[in-house]
């Protein structure tokens, strides 16, 4: 959970940190490629990725792609 605290700290999900914060912290904890969402407001926002993937590289992890449903079915061919 040190993680989703830290994303809370810096501002990068709200709080709590049990809430979108960790599964964010999970997923790079266990460097999980994707989480699929259609929060587009706290997970799946676009201004925030560049702001998540520097904090947790800083913490020492791989951030997952945070997507939503959508961008998987663009993806398929």
């Amino acid at each position: 959970m040190a993680l989703a605290t830290l994303l809370v700290h810096e501002k990068v999900m709200p709080a709590p940190a049990a809430g979108d914060a960790s599964h964010v912290a999970i997923a790079a904890v266990h460097r999980i490629d994707y989480v699929l969402s259609w929060n587009i407001g706290h997970l799946a926002n676009p201004n925030k990725v560049r702001h998540l993937q520097i904090i947790c590289r800083r913490a020492g992890y791989r951030p997952a792609q945070i997507v939503t449903p959508d961008f998987l079915w663009e993806a398929v061919p």
